[in-house]
């Protein structure tokens, strides 16, 4: 998964704006996290992005369960996530998968930037999570991405409009087209766009888009 560097976090309280995806299956649903002065519940869809949420608190952010203590005298709070912010990212994408090399309950955080300055409505952001080159077509834009790679592909401006989106991938120097497809584009939508890989040998690229209404 293509994510930004976690070694510049900062150290003063952090303000954020974040929406999250879960990778798996299914939600994960009721971790909490502490923001501000109050703990507040955070449900993570898998089927599309939340609501965006505005945190200030610590950097990293924490998420965990609260357990009753062995005495029954209150609770305890279990971590079973932790989210690093990069220094200047304003907005971003929390993406929670599963750390399946643990038996207990826990999840590894990707932070994907999405200030709006760089993503801003009416556009394109498109995550390489595979480990093949890519090579795209969005409206009249073409772009190549390598494996890790991220890329926002800005539309013009315009209320409502249809665009052709043409994906193909490198294997053993061989480009072969895997989708092409015509999107409806709005102006107050952005999307994202994860390209991972397949467990099918015959189709080993698939394409997960989400979009966001902004305001």
């Amino acid at each position: 998964m293509a994510v930004l560097r976690a070694d510049a976090a900062d150290t003063v309280p952090l303000s954020l704006e974040f929406t999250t995806l879960s990778w798996e299956n299914s939600p994960i649903k009721g971790l909490k996290y502490v923001n501000g002065d109050a703990v507040e519940i955070l449900d993570v869809y898998n089927r599309g992005l939340s609501a965006p949420k505005q945190y200030r608190g610590a950097n990293p952010i924490v998420f965990f369960r609260e357990v009753e203590s062995v005495d029954g005298e209150g609770s305890i709070r279990i971590p079973v996530a932790t989210a690093v912010i990069p220094s200047g990212v304003k907005r971003a994408l929390l993406l929670f998968t599963k750390d399946k090399g643990k038996t207990e309950e826990s999840y590894q955080v990707a932070v994907i930037e999405r200030n709006l300055d760089t993503f801003p409505a009416g556009s394109y952001q498109i995550c390489n999570s595979s480990r093949y080159n890519l090579a795209g077509k969005i409206g009249e834009k073409q772009f190549r991405l390598g494996p890790g790679d991220i890329k926002c592909v800005k539309m013009p401006v315009s209320e409502k409009q249809n665009v052709e989106v043409k994906f193909a991938n490198e294997i053993d120097g061989t480009w072969t087209l895997f989708y092409s497809s015509v999107w409806g584009s709005k102006a107050n939508r952005r999307v994202n766009i994860f390209v991972v890989e397949s467990p099918n040998p015959n189709h080993p690229i698939e394409m997960r888009r989400y979009e966001q209404y902004v305001r």
